[in-house]
C-alpha cells in the first residue's frame, strides 16, 4: 500500500477514501487521522496486504487480533 504519510499515493487516497465512506455508510465515525494511522500501522504490521485483500473480512479479523495482542502487551503503537 506504500506510504501513508503526507504523500499518499493515488491508490492510498482511493482505499483511504473508500474505507472511510464504508465505515460512515455503516454508522461507524473516525476521524481522518485515526483512519490514516490504523491503515499505516497495517500497512507497517501486515506488508503483504494490499488495495484488494484490504477490505476483506479475513484481513480485519487478522488485524483485530494483532492489535489485540499489540495492546495487551503494551505496545504503545496500538
Amino acid at each position: 500500500m506504500g506510504n501513508m504519510g503526507s504523500q499518499t499515493s493515488s491508490p492510498e487516497r482511493d482505499v483511504y477514501e473508500l474505507m472511510k465512506a464504508l465505515l460512515q455508510k455503516h454508522g461507524k465515525n473516525i476521524s481522518g487521522h485515526d483512519l490514516k494511522l490504523i491503515l499505516k500501522w497495517v500497512q507497517v504490521k501486515m506488508p503483504t496486504v494490499t488495495a484488494s485483500t484490504i477490505f476483506t473480512w479475513e484481513l480485519w479479523d487478522d488485524v483485530g487480533v494483532k492489535l489485540w495482542e499489540a495492546a495487551t502487551t503494551g505496545n504503545a503503537e496500538a
